[in-house]
């Protein structure tokens, strides 16, 4: 045991082992879109879209995982045979909102639209549920946001006669009951993103007449219009923001040929910018590839600003994307960017996180088999763009292939650690802890093991400072080590 412990402590210094990782959301026969992603202190929350290829019946699941990012819990909100498309996740005082929308499979392209949205706690439980918004339309977009007391989702649809897009916004209350709503009165207007800022609404979209040309909108409380501005026609499509320190950041996609609107193929870069509240523009910034950088998100991480989005390597006959990150400071002077142009597995970003490492996790899909064949995937990468990509651990219907993952935090500790596994099954084990000589220090016998996520404080004084190792074995010959190190 001791040259074994040695053994891998050597093997951990010389050859440590990459924290990034890079999951697979499958099920079989089945197509999986990771579609929505969120975060709340070391719990992240994933929505997945699943199409069974044999059926084509539709399903959706909300995954909640750990620290380690393995899946502790999940939940299948529908499986039925309408068609299903995620529009929203948000997380606020430890309640969750999803917005979804079903559509009638027997009348495509011209469906019948309902709205959902589901209020659930952190270990998934629904508390509450409302259906609104039924309209038969040819498209529908839906997002949301909240304040202390009311939840907001604005969007727009297209109209089946005449193709143009009529904006709505809906306001209900905690409980999920509908307060307000209004059709605010700009015809052909296209809603991207809201937010909510000093008790007012937020909205950024495209005016899709004449220029088309873009906006952003404040309503009031009463969700009567304050005031508008109309930006540049180069504003394209405003596609999201965010608001920090007083401060409006957005990402758009723009022409950077405007005058070639009759051609089949546009040709677009990225433009962030950087706005006071009064919608004064301080510095903007071009980037990307000038040919087909359509940018998702935009978010921001202590001073950095980072847009994610997607990068059309055949523009023309726009069949192969692949995700792309930019990297700015306040400032919005460009500091990396890293389009994953060789990786088919990296197609199309649907959102970005930050996790408490300071790492950026970022959620998606990849098509493979030309195009038939997606599979939705989970992935973290530093700020330079290191990741693994060959480590790659495939996700059953409950929990991954690994039969126990062991961890602890914090990592380094002083006197109290927490241990974390996870498990498949119920059973009873017992955790050894050995110094970096192989000698053992400490044991916990008959430690109740079960199904999911278990936690053990452990508690330890009076050793010196330095590497210990702590290996977990179970009843049912589950063996799994990992190391520690104490700091006096």
């Amino acid at each position: 045991m001791k040259y074994l412990l040695l053994l891998l402590f050597l093997t951990n210094l010389l050859f440590p082992q990459s924290n990034y990782i890079n999951y697979l959301f499958e099920e079989e026969h089945s197509n999986s879109f990771i579609t929505e992603a969120k975060n709340i202190g070391d719990k992240t929350f994933i929505v997945g879209r699943f199409i069974d290829t044999e059926t084509n019946k539709n399903k959706l699941k909300i995954f909640k995982l750990n620290s380690e990012h393995q899946i502790v819990k999940e939940k299948v909100i529908l499986h039925n045979d309408s068609t299903i498309y995620t529009r929203d996740l948000i997380i606020d005082d430890n309640l969750i909102y999803l917005c979804y929308a079903t559509a009638s499979p027997s009348k495509l392209p011209i469906v019948d639209y309902q709205t959902h949205i589901l209020k659930m706690d952190l270990d998934l439980n629904v508390l509450d549920k409302t259906a609104l918004l039924n309209r038969r339309c040819k498209w529908q977009r839906a997002n949301l946001a909240i304040d202390d007391d009311f939840l907001y989702i604005a969007g727009s649809f297209m109209q089946i006669s005449t193709c143009t897009h009529a904006p709505y916004i809906v306001k209900l209350d905690i409980e999920l009951n509908k307060v307000d709503s209004v059709k605010p009165p700009f015809p052909n207007c296209e809603i991207f993103n809201l937010q909510v800022y000093d008790n007012n609404l937020i909205v950024i979209g495209t005016d899709r007449v004449g220029d088309e040309c873009s906006f952003i909108r404040e309503f009031d409380s009463n969700l009567e219009l304050k005031r508008e501005v109309i930006l540049d026609n180069k504003y394209r499509d405003p596609k999201d923001f965010i608001i920090e320190d007083n401060l409006l950041y957005m990402v758009s996609a723009i022409d950077t040929e405007p005058n070639t609107y009759s051609s089949p193929f546009r040709f677009y870069s990225g433009l962030v910018s950087k706005m006071d509240l009064d919608f004064n523009i301080i510095a903007e910034t071009v980037f990307g590839t000038e040919n087909a950088d359509i940018q998702n998100g935009i978010a921001k991480f202590n001073d950095k600003i980072i847009t994610f989005g997607s990068y059309d390597v055949n523009w023309q006959t726009q069949d192969l994307w692949n995700g792309n990150i930019t990297i700015f400071n306040e400032n919005l002077e460009e500091e990396n960017s890293f389009v994953f142009k060789d990786d088919p597995e990296l197609s199309d970003f649907s959102d970005i996180l930050f996790t408490t490492n300071g790492t950026i996790l970022l959620a998606g899909w990849y098509a493979s088999d030309e195009n038939t064949n997606q599979k939705g995937w989970l992935f973290e990468t530093d700020f330079d763009g290191n990741f693994n990509p060959n480590q790659t651990v495939d996700i059953d219907e409950e929990f991954p292939e690994t039969s126990s993952i062991l961890r602890n935090y914090p990592n380094p500790f002083n006197s109290t650690t927490n241990i974390t596994y996870l498990s498949k099954n119920n059973d009873i084990g017992t955790i050894y802890i050995y110094n970096s000589n192989g000698k053992k220090i400490r044991e916990i016998l008959n430690l109740q093991i079960k199904k999911g996520e278990n936690s053990f404080k452990l508690q330890i004084e009076n050793i010196p400072s330095g590497v210990y190792y702590y290996q977990l074995i179970l009843n049912s010959g589950t063996m799994a080590t990992d190391k520690m190190v104490y700091l006096k």
